[in-house]
């Protein structure tokens, strides 16, 4: 009996072609689910960009700058550390680094450098006649305003920081789907 070499050849195409087929459909299958899970990071990622947005407003909104000023202008500490000559013979950046280390509730901010020069001329002009400093006196509820200030900045800062932190998840999750991408396009390549 003879062997139909034809037949062989025929249905090992057809075997190899089914096989291409089923292999195709699942990758088919994940290319569509990957394609879900992208249009599902998009939203995510542009919810993300709204919550910056709004926190970013929010920040805008804060009075930075008249904090500095009033823990600056009423801080016993830094009046004491005047007293004492503390920010004496020091350049600007040193003087910063003191006031931060004397009071570090202080938002770091460069502009703090004029608040410390006028809180220590101040000083300067209000010396008695045998060197005694005159107190300053501090307005009622300052310090309730301040801590007020303080929390509200204090909660934008937490927002900031968890939102931080679900932008890195998401940047995590796009990189995992781009290397699921990647090895689906090697194996279409395979198969072609």
């Amino acid at each position: 009996m003879m062997i139909d070499w034809n037949w062989f050849f025929a249905a090992f195409a057809q075997c190899g072609a089914t096989l291409i087929g089923i292999i195709a459909a699942f990758i088919i299958s994940k290319l569509l689910s990957e394609s879900d899970k992208a249009d599902n990071l998009a939203q995510r990622l542009e919810s993300l960009v709204v919550s910056y947005g709004d926190i970013k407003k929010r920040l805008g909104t804060r009075y930075f700058n008249w904090y500095n000023e009033k823990n600056i202008e009423h801080s016993s500490s830094i009046k004491q550390a005047i007293e004492q000559g503390v920010f004496d013979n020091l350049d600007k950046n040193q003087q910063l680094e003191k006031l931060y280390t004397i009071e570090p509730k202080l938002y770091k901010n460069p502009g703090n450098i004029v608040h410390l020069m006028k809180r220590i001329r101040e000083a300067d002009n209000q010396k008695g006649t045998f060197g005694a400093t005159i107190g300053l006196v501090t307005p009622t509820g300052i310090w309730n305003n301040l801590d007020e200030e303080k929390e509200l900045i204090n909660t934008l800062k937490i927002e900031g920081l968890t939102l931080i932190e679900n932008f890195k998840l998401l940047e995590n999750e796009l990189k995992n789907t781009q290397i699921k991408l990647k090895s689906i396009n090697y194996t279409i390549l395979v198969l072609s």
